[in-house]
């Protein structure tokens, strides 16, 4: 019936390979059974199978070998090309698919390298894959039918899970597969069902519980707020016993306030006779006090003459007296003023011998010497006084600038600090990093420096930005450590026991500096020509270790630094037809390329860096130009170490002057002290001196003083007392004629003051008699005016008493009718009018009440949210009632379609199972061992089922699971080719694959595996059978097969030579010899074959 006939929907008839792998231009033309693809190593045999699967829409990840389709495209090729063609129904022409490689895009070539045709259309990947696996039931990702070279070993790793669901997706019955996928999804979805009923009822549990205890609360909150509505009918109830109280008082005020009315109007009515009775009665009164006035005034002026006379009188009785006694004591006086006499001359004796034991010479004498010495040691203490504020404000300037170099120091040394601070911020994680560093030091060999931006010191901030830019972030916030047990120390702690994150660790073992790239010749010319300064690491300051991990990192001694006049030049030639600057930087010392940098800043401020870059294939030197930004971000302008260095030097020099400055001080204060010693010393001798001095002229003068006082004395002692005797008499003579005449004036005009007195008593008396009618008129006015005034006050304050309480009781009215009205506007009663009067009457029993109520109130917590919580509550314990009920359904639903689903499926799988399980036992039987499969169902339900292979190699050992730990690579190949022969009917992909199957088994087990192999591909036809009707097409890839092999005799077996490669020759094969012995074996073949 012909070869096209005998091939199975979806076999491959014919491959063909351009510029693919090893082959230039090949067309394979299989066999529609058992194909044996036999070839030595790299002449191309699994490059057919990688061919197939690129072909059929499989990725490069599922052969293992290349992750990038344009490494299966030939040596130097720039495009490949696949085409395979598939076997199609009765015998007519397949679909031919055809995949193009290209190395790169170009001429509009879609991505992915490359472009898919089927028949000769353009047709997207997914739709050849859906065309492969939905028409033909082809699955190269399965590696029950499609066991690439590189992925036997894969087989044998299958967990029994994994086994098991890519059997059943290559068993013809590919709903199997998933219905399992369905059964595991629905099972995922129980347990998710089952663990949301169980989360749903202990939250309703929690909820009622709950509620519970709401109920409670919310039964004395409902209670609570009956009192508050009864407190209100009581209040309104209140209200209006208020206003009835009210309206009673008013009507009792009123009454009083006529009565008083009328009290007031009687009272006024006797004031105006009494006030008219009064009014006569002080005009009497008046005339009698002006005759009194005038009479009193005459006697005032009386009395007064007679009490001048009567005084007059006295003072000469008084002068009298004392003349008389002067002349009896002028004896007695003449005796004192001699005993006067002697006692002053005793006094004067005294002074004069204390006077004559004084020696005012000597004492002068000494004075002088003493003087001029005070006067010296005063002037030294004034020269010491001077020279301590003068040392005193040396000393105060010199502390002042100790004490601005000391703050200058503190700053510099805190600019570490600063700067860690700023690193910080942007990279919190090593600010931990460093507490840890500097809490454990001494725990390591050598110190350890970082993050290395706090490292650095550079004399600008023009250095700092360079070194930002140019250094990676990653060296910047690096640790550097110089001995490898710091360096696994420190990754130890930082990285695992304290699990941080991107921590940097640079060893450096040595801080020797790396060779430059630049020699100082030309870094003189470099300098003369585009005025480089030097290079990046001679600008900045930081520990040996730090600068060798700087160097060797980022090549900061090879980076060159220049200024504006370079940014003017550095584009330029320095001479016409010359290099410019960035060619002659990068130019190395032996005339070869070389990369190069250079930095600097221009006239407007900005910074750039120009970086050449040598191609690693063409050696052509390109440039790059990047403006380097303002902020840092890791780097910040420091302090030079010389700088620092001179100011700690300063610091210390300023500290020896500032204790040699308190010293002095000291001293000078020492010698302040001895000399005022001595100053007091001296003075307090001249003081004495001085004091003597005095005591001389004081006592002299007092001397002389004493001498005149005697003088006056023995001089009055002296005097005639008769004379005076005589005028002492004459003087009493005439004070007796003056006594006796102011004695005669004073009678004369005391007669006439007793003449007056007399009429004055008598206007008295008339007076008294007026001023007591008087005050007993004044007395009854008074006293009606007093009952006027009260019967007026009473009456007022009824009137107004009655004028409140009528506001009140208008208040009281508006109150009660807005706050408790009784009717409506109408004038029809309202139902509260009934339920007020069926309160109590009585004030007294509402207030009670409301007092009981207000004691109920306060027992309970008004909690406002309570009830609205309470009936939210009840809302979601309905809702997780009804969500309970509706899960508990789903989940008991979603357990009976499941048990619905897993009959028929488990029947159906055991059944396949044990035919796969009897087959394989047999086969395995068949090698002396034995083997079986069974399906394990595990204990996680669906999930956890799984195909296990067991195998027994020896007699001695029992069934174990294949493992790849257990069993060898011989071993493993023998089970996995006997598994995949025991599904070999039961597959539904029309072809299969396996490469290098034969690879670590022995000789025995080979030829036996062969048998098998050629048997399960081959077996003959059943007789109402189409040609087609077979096992399907198997490609059996191996570099060599065993001699002698008894069942390569098959017509139904196919064997492909791979003739290829370089070392390859035709002339060792007579071609014509080989079709001569094939035409005699019967083949078969179409034209083209």
């Amino acid at each position: 019936s012909g070869m096209a006939s005998r091939f199975k929907l979806g076999s491959i008839t014919k491959i063909k390979l351009k510029n693919f792998l090893t082959y230039f231009d090949v067309t394979i033309n299989p066999g529609p059974r058992l194909n044996v693809v036999i070839g030595p190593n790299g002449s191309g045999k699994s490059s057919i199978l990688c061919a197939i699967c690129l072909c059929l829409g499989g990725s490069p990840a599922l052969l293992g070998r290349a992750d990038d389709v344009r490494e299966f495209i030939a040596h130097d090729m720039d495009d490949g090309m696949i085409e395979i063609t598939l076997a199609s129904k009765n015998s007519s022409r397949g679909d031919v698919i055809r995949r193009t490689l290209v190395r790169s895009d170009k001429g509009g070539v879609r991505s992915q390298h490359g472009e898919f045709f089927v028949n000769g259309q353009a047709t997207p990947k997914k739709m050849v894959q859906n065309l492969v696996e939905t028409k033909y039931k082809i699955d190269v990702s399965n590696l029950l039918s499609f066991l690439p070279q590189d992925k036997v070993g894969n087989f044998s790793s299958y967990t029994p899970q994994q086994l098991l669901g890519e059997t059943m997706k290559a068993l013809n019955e590919r709903q199997l597969f998933d219905v399992h996928q369905k059964l595991m999804k629905m099972q995922n979805e129980s347990k998710d069902q089952t663990r949301s009923v169980q989360t749903i009822g202990e939250k309703l549990a929690a909820l009622k519980e709950e509620n519970e205890g709401l109920e409670r609360t919310k039964a004395q909150l409902e209670e609570r707020k009956k009192n508050l509505e009864k407190i209100e009918l009581l209040e309104a109830k209140a209200k209006w016993l208020k206003f009835d109280i009210e309206r009673q008082r008013a009507l009792d005020l009123k009454e009083t306030r006529d009565k008083a009315k009328k009290d007031m109007e009687k009272a006024t009515s006797n004031v105006p006779i009494l006030e008219r009775l009064k009014v006569d009665v002080e005009a009497e009164i008046g005339d009698a006090e002006d005759k009194k006035s005038a009479f009193l005034k005459t006697n005032e002026k009386i009395k007064t003459e007679v009490t001048r006379l009567n005084e007059r009188g006295s003072d000469f009785t008084n002068k009298i007296e004392d003349t008389i006694i002067e002349i009896k004591d002028l004896a007695k006086e003449q005796a004192k003023k001699e005993k006067k006499a002697d006692d002053k001359e005793e006094v004067v004796k005294n002074l004069a011998k204390e006077l004559a034991d004084m020696n005012p010479e000597k004492i002068e004498a000494e004075m002088a010497p003493l003087t001029a010495e005070c006067k010296t040691l005063s002037k030294h203490l004034h020269s010491l006084s001077t020279k301590k504020v003068e040392v005193e404000q040396i000393f105060n300037a010199q502390r002042r600038e100790y004490e601005r170099a000391s703050k200058l120091l503190k700053q510099m040394n805190e600019v570490r600090d600063r700067k860690l601070k700023r690193i910080y911020l942007r990279k919190p994680k090593l600010q931990k990093a460093v507490e840890w560093i500097q809490a454990n030091k001494s725990k390591f060999r050598r110190p350890i420096y970082g993050p290395v931006g706090a490292e650095i010191e550079c004399v600008n901030d023009n250095i700092s930005k360079i070194m930002d830019q140019h250094v990676s972030n990653t060296i910047l916030t690096a640790f550097i450590v110089e001995s490898k047990e710091d360096s696994d120390f420190l990754y130890e702690n930082l990285r695992k026991r304290m699990n941080i994150p991107g921590i940097n660790i640079e060893l450096v073992e040595n801080s020797d500096p790396l060779p430059r790239k630049y020699s100082a010749t030309r870094m003189a010319e470099f300098k003369q020509k585009y005025d480089i300064r030097g290079n990046l690491d001679k600008f900045i300051s930081c520990p040996k270790p730090v600068m060798k991990a700087l160097c060797n990192a980022s090549k900061i001694h090879d980076v060159l630094v220049g200024t504006v006049a370079t940014s003017e030049v550095i584009d330029e030639p320095s001479a016409p037809g010359s290099p410019n600057a960035m060619d002659e930087f990068s130019l190395a010392e032996n005339g070869s390329a070389t990369s190069a940098c250079v930095c600097f800043p221009t006239s407007e401020g900005t910074m750039y860096r120009y970086m050449t870059n040598v191609s690693r294939y063409s050696k052509k030197v390109n440039t790059s130009v990047n403006q380097i930004r303002e902020n840092t971000n890791f780097v910040f302008k420091g302090v030079n170490p010389q700088q620092l260095k001179k100011q700690k030097e300063k610091v210390e020099e300023m500290k020896e002057k500032y204790k040699e400055l308190s010293d002095d001080i000291t001293e000078v204060e020492e010698e302040q002290k001895e000399a005022s010693k001595n100053v007091k010393a001296k003075r307090k001798a001249l003081d004495a001196l001085k004091k003597g001095k005095s005591e001389y002229s004081k006592t002299k003068a007092n001397l002389e003083r004493n001498e005149k006082k005697l003088e006056q004395l023995r001089a009055e002692a002296a005097g005639d007392i008769e004379a005076e005797k005589r005028k002492l008499i004459a003087q009493l003579k005439k004070l007796c004629d003056g006594a006796v005449k102011s004695s005669v004036d004073a009678n004369a005009r005391w007669g006439q003051l007793m003449d007056n007195t007399f009429l004055v008593s008598g206007i008295c008396v008339d007076f008294a008699g007026r001023q007591d009618e008087l005050s007993r008129i004044e007395d009854s006015l008074e006293d009606e005016h007093a009952k006027a005034l009260a019967v007026r006050e009473a009456y007022e304050k009824a009137k107004e008493a009655f004028a409140e309480c009528k506001n009140n009781l208008r208040e009281l009215k508006r109150t009660a009718e807005s706050e408790a009205p009784l009717i409506d506007k109408d004038g029809n009663e309202l139902p509260r009018k009934a339920q007020l009067d069926a309160l109590p009457g009585q004030l007294s029993e509402i207030q009670s009440d409301i007092k009981d109520c207000r004691e109920a109130i306060n027992r309970v917590v008004d909690d406002p949210h309570l009830l609205a919580e309470y009936e939210r509550k009840k809302r979601e314990i309905e809702e997780l009632t009804a969500a309970l009920a509706n899960n508990s359904e789903i989940s008991d639903a979603k357990e009976a379609e499941m048990k619905s689903l897993e009959g028929p499926f488990r029947a159906k799988l055991n059944n396949y199972i044990r035919v796969i399980d009897e087959r394989f036992s047999t086969y395995m039987s068949d090698l002396s061992c034995a083997g079986g499969v069974k399906l394990a169902e595990g204990t996680d339900g669906y999930t956890s089922w799984g195909i296990e292979i067991q195998v027994k190699y020896r007699h001695a050992n029992n069934l174990q699971v294949l493992d790849a730990r257990v069993h060898s690579g011989g071993e493993r190949s023998v089970a996995t080719i006997m598994y995949l022969m025991a599904l070999q009917d039961q597959l539904v992909s029309p072809f299969r694959c396996v490469d290098e199957i034969n690879q670590g088994m022995d000789e025995i087990f080979e030829r036996k595996v062969f048998t098998r192999v050629v048997r399960n591909s081959c077996a003959p036809l059943e007789n109402d059978h189409r040609p087609s009707e077979h096992s399907g097409q198997y490609f059996l890839i191996t570099p060599k097969l065993l001699p002698n092999l008894t069942d390569m005799e098959n017509e139904e077996v196919t064997v492909l030579i791979i003739f290829n490669g370089p070392f390859m020759s035709l002339n060792q094969i007579n071609t014509d010899d080989y079709i001569k012995k094939r035409k005699r074996l019967g083949s078969d073949y179409d034209d083209g074959q």
